[in-house]
């Protein structure tokens, strides 16, 4: 009997946010759609990290010594208020609001469900003012140029872990000025010339379309958005497993 260790960094969608079975997240239908009965998984999820604290992570990596990698990091650094750069670039003070604590563990109202036509509609014509604002100021663009650093530095610290890694880019959103932040991180990694052979990036805005029908709210994917990403990563999830079969996610 094969045993694999599993070991899957990242936020709120390895964990399953929202969803009304955090067993829907995608790394556990990954595991549990392997039809091999040789094969048995140990599991280990890390809490959120902040690109530029993996190196401090890399410890606990090597202590748990993990056959398969996963990363989804990059979504916090690439995620921008616009507000908030603004009254930071005039160097304004906001007014601090009162915020109740709230578990992190709390589903949002919409219970894994789908974001609602007119939820929709108002997050794509907000992101369009956006886009519109920050073309013509360029309230991001420094800090983009910083977030973009510590992406660098953090794939180059990949470059010297002798694991196999899956790599994900931050995931798709339905705000388009926060998905064109993040795609621009995509573009990052893409250009790397990774040296470790055993890194397998995959860009998760080629999984999952920019569709209400796949988000719960508008930054967290709901069951049908898990769904596609772990059918789509099955076959490379099967080739690090040892399996060459595609065996495909039941929906």
């Amino acid at each position: 009997m094969k045993n694999i260790k599993v070991l899957a960094i990242g936020g709120c969608h390895i964990a399953g946010y929202g969803l009304p079975n955090q067993k829907d997240n995608f790394v556990d239908v990954l595991i549990s759609a392997v039809n091999s009965e040789e094969i048995t998984f140990e599991k280990k999820t890390q809490e959120y990290v902040a690109l530029k604290n993996f190196r401090q992570k890399t410890d606990n990596i090597h202590e748990f010594a993990p056959h398969i990698l996963l990363i989804q990091l990059g979504n916090h650094e690439f995620t921008f208020s616009l507000k908030k750069e603004l009254f930071s670039s005039l160097k304004l003070k906001k007014k601090k609001k009162v915020v109740r604590e709230t578990s992190a563990d709390t589903p949002p109202a919409a219970k894994a469900g789908m974001v609602s036509r007119p939820q929709y509609l108002k997050v794509v014509v907000k992101s369009w003012f956006k886009l519109a604002f920050d073309t013509l100021v360029s309230v991001t663009e420094k800090k983009l140029q910083v977030r973009k650093a510590e992406l660098r530095q953090f794939i180059e610290l990949l470059d010297q872990l002798n694991y196999d890694i899956i790599l994900l880019s931050p995931f798709p959103v339905l705000d388009k000025f926060d998905q064109k932040t993040r795609r621009s991180a995509s573009k990052v990694i893409e250009h790397h010339e990774f040296r470790n052979k055993k890194i397998r990036y995959i860009n998760t805005h080629a999984l999952v379309p920019q569709k209400r029908t796949y988000f719960q709210d508008p930054i967290h994917l709901n069951k049908e958005g898990h769904l596609r990403i772990a059918n789509k990563l099955q076959s490379v999830f099967n080739e690090l497993c040892g399996l060459h079969q595609s065996n495909t996610v039941i929906m």
